[in-house]
């Protein structure tokens, strides 16, 4: 753990070139058309963009995770290694599984330094690893990992010692990184801090319109200045005095306001772009303009979020994990608790089920997290009695065929 400390000091910002040379700069920051810089700390100072990494971060983070094996075509649970249950000695896994994820949401890779293997060499440690720290390169075609934040005290790590996750990837032989959201969303977040900051900035000067002091007397340059200053000195800052005009002044406000410049619109349409790049339902950052956008109700956005946001997400660490794992091991996360409608409508379900035979009394009581009944008494299937299987083709009787009882056809009518 020393050596992982001193090569991990509290300063990131390595970055590599294509032979694995460390140089040091924030490879994620970059100006934007609004002329904001944009990297993943500033893109967090935008509410939509916390809220959306913090809802998919906490949405898989909150989720059961279990270990199993086939055992022919039956799933069986079985024991969770120390990996699963706490893959680093100083996170619990829902620290972890939020490290990795916040790591894939901003950058589109995510690394785990495994630290610790037991004596059957599975992996007993995972060291989240911050993107900066870590670049791959190929050494003789083999894929390797450099890790470190300067070039003297990086050390190369083996693909075999390295998990990787990657996000959305493009093809290619030499294509090994997933790409960044925040670095292809660079614009968009620009527009988003940029609205932010005018509008901190106009809020900030009072929310006070500019106006004109005007009147019909010519005035030179060095009168109009003299009244401008008296003006600002008595009304232009927060302590505003009452205002006394002379000379014939007057005073007339122009009213441009936040919502003429369309900065509220600008804010509204940032968010809605932002909850659309993170494929989150709008309505779960606060933006219920658009709630019927993701499906017919609050609900069924729950359900949508579900598959089509998390989804991806729990498959590639799914897989990721499995990959630790002995062979035939493999993990699933258990989405049940999410998808949950409500109460009366889930018993109903339950009542489907246990008729149509398909699920017993303790199957059941798994999903609401109760223990089997004593005894076995909750392991037999119903089976209603008017139902019966359909006979198979072959044991159909044949058209052409009479059976051992039946009377001889012939060709004429019955005799009498």
């Amino acid at each position: 753990m020393d050596l992982i400390r001193a090569l991990l000091p509290s300063k990131r910002a390595a970055s590599f070139d294509a032979l694995g040379n460390v140089t040091f700069n924030r490879s994620s920051q970059g100006g934007s058309w609004a002329g904001v810089p944009v990297d993943e700390i500033a893109a967090l100072q935008l509410s939509t963009v916390w809220a959306c990494v913090s809802l998919i971060c906490d949405g898989v983070g909150m989720l059961p995770l279990h270990t199993y094996r086939d055992v022919g075509d039956v799933r069986q649970p079985i024991s969770d290694p120390a990996v699963i249950t706490r893959p680093h000695a100083e996170l619990t896994l829902f620290d972890w599984i939020s490290r990795m994820l916040w790591a894939l949401l901003m950058r589109g890779n995510a690394f785990a330094w495994i630290i610790e293997r037991d004596a059957r060499g599975v992996p007993l440690q995972l060291l989240p690893l911050h993107p900066d720290e870590v670049r791959p390169f190929r050494q003789d075609g083999v894929l390797r990992y450099r890790v470190g934040t300067n070039l003297s005290n990086s050390v190369t790590v083996e693909a075999i010692d390295m998990m990787h996750v990657r996000g959305l990837q493009v093809p290619g032989i030499n294509s090994v990184l997933g790409l960044s959201p925040i670095e292809h969303a660079r614009q968009m977040v620009g527009l988003g801090l940029a609205a932010q900051e005018f509008g901190g900035k106009f809020f900030g000067q009072g929310a006070t319109p500019s106006g004109l002091l005007w009147t019909d007397q010519k005035l030179d340059l060095d009168t109009a200045k003299q009244y401008q200053d008296q003006w600002e000195e008595s009304h232009g800052n927060r302590n505003r005095k009452t205002a006394v005009l002379g000379g014939g002044l007057k005073w007339e406000a122009v009213t441009l306001n936040a919502e003429q410049s369309q900065f509220l619109q600008t804010r509204g349409f940032s968010r809605s772009e932002i909850a659309g790049w993170f494929r989150v339902p709008p309505n779960l950052v606060g933006d219920i303009t658009n709630s019927t956008s993701w499906g017919t109700g609050i609900e069924e956005q729950g359900h949508q979020f579900v598959t089509f946001t998390l989804g991806s997400w729990i498959k590639r660490l799914e897989d990721a994990l499995s990959y630790m794992l002995p062979r035939g091991q493999y993990v699933k996360f258990k989405t049940d608790a999410l998808l949950r409608g409500k109460t009366l409508e889930r018993f109903q379900a339950y009542v489907l089920a246990r008729q149509g035979g398909w699920l017993n009394v303790d199957e059941i009581r798994a999903l609401e997290d109760e223990a089997p009944l004593a005894d076995g008494m909750g392991e037999d299937y119903l089976m209603p009695l008017n139902f019966a299987p359909v006979l198979p083709d072959t044991a159909k009787p044949d058209a052409g065929v009479q059976p051992p009882d039946a009377a001889p056809v012939t060709g004429g009518p019955p005799s009498t």
